[in-house]
């Protein structure tokens, strides 16, 4: 993560859950009470947004391969 996040941190990881549309999926997190932290948009994987779960939870959805 370099310096993207601040020290002392600690351990740290991200989800990543691939799927066919990034922007139908991040309708669908908000639809359930989610929250977006990052709108969907080009990433180093492909098309990527995070998000958070109603309980906090924080993963990303990503479409790899150009699509979606």
């Amino acid at each position: 993560l370099g310096s993207a996040l601040p020290r002392p941190r600690g351990p740290h990881w991200m989800t990543y859950f691939e799927v066919a549309d990034v922007d139908a999926a991040t309708r669908l997190v908000t639809g359930l009470g989610g929250e977006v932290l990052r709108p969907p948009g080009p990433g180093a994987a492909g098309r990527e947004a995070t998000v958070a779960d109603p309980e906090g939870a924080v993963f990303t959805v990503v479409t790899t391969g150009g699509t979606g």
